[in-house]
C-alpha cells in the first residue's frame, strides 16, 4: 500500500494494489515523508473506501476517538439495518457527534427536530442511535439527551443507499422538476 498523502500522524490517504484511493487510520501512519510504500499493514486499524475530498478535510478537525465510536456505529447500523449506506457516513456521523459533545462541554442546548413517529417508522435506525447515545455516553463522559438519538436516526435514514420505501406518484415528480414560470416570462 502505497501511502499519498498525510492528513495527521495518524491518517492518510493511501493507493491500494489496485491503484484504488482509500483513508486509512493506522498509528504514526502519517509521520514519515510522503509518499512511501507501508510494508507493515499490521499498523492499519480501519480503511475507508469512496470517501468523498470534501470530507477529508473533517478528518484533520476530529480526534480520532470520535472516529473509532463513528466506525463502531456503522457497523452496528451495516449488520442491523436491511440498507446500503453512503460511504461517506463515518465521517458525517463523526462530525455530528464531535458537535453534540462540542455543545454539550459548552452547555448549548439546541431543540431537536421534531421526529413524530421516527422510533415507529425507522425502528432499526432508532434502535441503533439509542444504542449510539448510551456509547457516546460512556465514552467520552458527557450526558446526552435522549433526543439526540433522534439525530442520529435521522443521520442513518438520509445516508441509506436503498430505494425509496414509497412510490411516487407521477404529478409529485413532474412538480419537483418543473421550474417556476413567471407570468410575461419568454422560455426558449
Amino acid at each position: 500500500m502505497k501511502v499519498i498523502k498525510k492528513i495527521n500522524n495518524n491518517v492518510a490517504l493511501c493507493l491500494d494494489g489496485n491503484q484504488r484511493e482509500l483513508i486509512a487510520f493506522g498509528k504514526g501512519i502519517g509521520f514519515k515523508p510522503i509518499p512511501y510504500e507501508l510494508t507493515d499493514l499490521s499498523v492499519i486499524e480501519r480503511t475507508y473506501y469512496g470517501i468523498s475530498p470534501e470530507y477529508q478535510g473533517l478528518l484533520k478537525e476530529i480526534p480520532k476517538e470520535i472516529f473509532d465510536v463513528s466506525g463502531m456505529l456503522v457497523d452496528l447500523a451495516t449488520n442491523s439495518i436491511d440498507a446500503d449506506f453512503n460511504r461517506n457516513l463515518v465521517i458525517t456521523l463523526a462530525d455530528h457527534i464531535n458537535f453534540a459533545i462540542d455543545r454539550y462541554k459548552k452547555n448549548i442546548h439546541i431543540k431537536p427536530p421534531y421526529v413524530g413517529n421516527l422510533a415507529y417508522l425507522h425502528e432499526a435506525g432508532y434502535k441503533v442511535a439509542t444504542q449510539a447515545v448510551a456509547c457516546i455516553n460512556q465514552r467520552f463522559g458527557v450526558r446526552l439527551p435522549k433526543e439526540e438519538a433522534a439525530a442520529i436516526a435521522l443521520h442513518l435514514i438520509n445516508a441509506e443507499n436503498s430505494v425509496a420505501r414509497f412510490p411516487r406518484r407521477q404529478h409529485d415528480d413532474q412538480r419537483c422538476h418543473q421550474p417556476d414560470r413567471k407570468a410575461g416570462e419568454h422560455h426558449h
